[in-house]
């Protein structure tokens, strides 16, 4: 007699996480000041894009309207970092981020998400 096999599915879970230019920033300097890194320069986010380099990179577009110069600033970021400092965003407000999970940064119509895929 033949063995079968049964195989076992689990629902999935697939979660976006969709933040604000002000909560990007918020993050991106959280993350920056935990790690003794240099801080992002003190603006708003105007615009958040992919890298030029492929699309390992996420460039922040900052504007200080207190600045005299009139152009924005670029600070690229890794999308290793970004999404670390997402998850240590989320983790300060109480969102469950399971350790399992798969996590990684979108950017859908300007928008920036941590998708959590379960």
């Amino acid at each position: 007699m033949p063995k079968t096999l049964i195989q076992i599915y689990m629902p999935k879970e697939d979660r976006l996480i969709i933040f604000s230019n002000e909560e990007v920033y918020k993050a991106l300097y959280a993350l920056s000041a935990q790690k003794q890194l240099q801080k992002p320069p003190v603006g708003a986010v105007t615009k958040v894009e992919e890298g030029g380099e492929g699309k390992n990179t996420i460039t922040i577009h900052l504007h200080n309207p207190q600045a005299n110069v009139d152009t924005d600033m670029q600070i690229d970021y890794t999308r290793d970092f970004v999404a670390a400092a997402l998850m240590l965003f989320c983790r300060g407000l109480g969102i469950p981020l399971p350790k399992s999970a798969r996590k990684s940064v979108m950017l859908r119509k300007g928008e920036l998400m941590l998708r959590v895929q379960i």
